[in-house]
């Protein structure tokens, strides 16, 4: 699947602030939230990163991507063709799956899915993703529930499908644990954990915390946001035109975010953000607005 999409996107920068966890020295982690089929300003931010972050001074890097590259927005299985080919030097990828990514892989191969669940799906973003490939209103009105999973799989591109399969549910390193939505608060983590791509409360508010890591994750729309034992990156890029990205470094972070707007007035929309201790953002590179409203985080 061949998609020209612009990446002429503004970038924004925050101030460095006090990390709730300390990382070795000589250690980058990065985590961009829910693309959710904004195309146009993940490319934005990639190259960014690549141009002016990802610089050659030694340290080793990790890039995470949080899940949800497809439905809502209007180019999800482009999202995936180009995650699946992407290279950066001196930098590992790492990509994690979402609950969005669980339902398109679950439509696509489970011979049990039924009208419900499909009607779920197609209300919270699929049609935008069968639309892409396709497969419009009048095909789901005209065609069984079987022919248009057999006409979705048939066109789905193959690099698309083989990075469906082989996403990661969790990574950790040192003292983050990186996860799409989050962690059960008071349960010992495993590898089978539940909740991993859903989880929202109690998470959230940490009630009964009990673990030795702090979580950087998406899933919720409430980035970017600090707090002591998690880190939120989804900025809601599909409804806010925001696509949002952390750094973390040693003891401190810094979030870096793209829009084609001319400033971040639109994290307002955020509902569940809270405002965590003064950080001002600058224009790194575009043509926004260097003050740009709201200046805090």
């Amino acid at each position: 699947m061949e998609v020209s999409i612009s990446s002429s996107a503004n970038i924004f920068t925050s101030e460095w602030m006090p990390a709730p966890a300390s990382l070795d020295q000589g250690v980058a982690l990065y985590a961009i939230g829910d693309v959710h089929g904004r195309l146009d300003l993940l490319r934005g931010l990639v190259d960014y990163l690549q141009g002016h972050v990802f610089v050659a001074d030694g340290l080793e890097r990790r890039l995470v991507m949080l899940g949800d590259y497809v439905d809502r927005g209007p180019s999800g299985v482009a999202v995936l063709c180009y995650l699946s080919c992407l290279k950066l030097e001196g930098v590992e990828l790492v990509t994690l799956k979402g609950n969005h990514e669980e339902y398109l892989g679950a439509f696509l191969s489970a011979d049990d899915i039924g009208a419900r669940f499909t009607q779920l799906w197609l209300v919270n973003g699929g049609r935008q993703t069968l639309a892409e490939l396709g497969i419009d209103d009048n095909d789901l009105a005209d065609l069984d529930l079987d022919a248009v999973r057999q006409l979705a799989k048939a066109r789905m591109p193959a690099p698309a499908l083989a990075f469906l399969s082989g996403l990661e549910p969790y990574l950790r390193i040192g003292p983050y644990l990186f996860v799409h939505a989050g962690v059960e608060p008071d349960v010992p983590f495993t590898d089978a954990a539940e909740g991993l791509t859903t989880i929202r409360e109690p998470f959230l508010r940490a009630w009964g915390w009990i673990h030795d890591f702090v979580v950087v994750h998406g899933h919720t729309i409430c980035g970017p946001d600090v707090l002591p034992h998690r880190v939120a990156v989804d900025s809601g890029a599909w409804f806010t035109g925001i696509l949002t990205c952390v750094e973390l470094r040693e003891d401190r972070l810094r979030f870096i975010a793209a829009t084609f707007d001319h400033d971040l007035s639109k994290l307002d929309r955020v509902p569940y953000r809270q405002v965590p201790a003064h950080s001002a953002w600058s224009l790194a590179s575009g043509r926004g607005v260097a003050e740009a409203s709201p200046t805090r985080l």
